[in-house]
């Protein structure tokens, strides 16, 4: 017989504990549970991509069914749902690669940059001075 969980309590498991993925532990998924937990979520995104798909009563991994107030989607739905959030997440996690990647250049260029001390005023650098 298949379990059933209960959406209230995932929802909330997502909201607070989902960078954590205590919502992947409740609905039945250990292994993408533990991988959630090791990355922080995805630094959020991938947090933020399961609760919004678990706000529309799609289902993150088999092996369970929600309980009977649910109104359930037809499959159909299910995986064009599932197909709209991955490439929406693929494409977020995309930007957020090109801006780190950016600001890890310009970081490494300006540390890398050798500074010069700018020669005093009134003071020729090849004679030297006498007094």
């Amino acid at each position: 017989m298949i379990e059933q969980k209960n959406l209230t309590v995932a929802l909330l498991a997502s909201f607070f504990l989902g960078t954590l993925g205590v919502d992947r532990f409740y609905l039945g998924c250990p292994l993408t549970g533990l991988l959630k937990l090791l990355t922080f979520g995805g630094l959020g995104v991938w947090a933020l991509v399961d609760f919004i798909r678990i706000a529309s009563g799609s289902r993150l991994c088999g092996g369970f069914s929600w309980d009977d107030k649910v109104s359930k989607l037809s499959d159909a739905k299910y995986i064009k749902t599932d197909l709209i959030f991955i490439f929406v997440s693929l494409a977020v996690a995309a930007v957020i690669l090109y801006f780190l990647i950016d600001a890890i250049k310009k970081w490494y260029k300006k540390v890398m940059t050798p500074t010069i001390p700018p020669i005093p005023p009134n003071q020729d650098s090849t004679t030297p001075t006498n007094p």
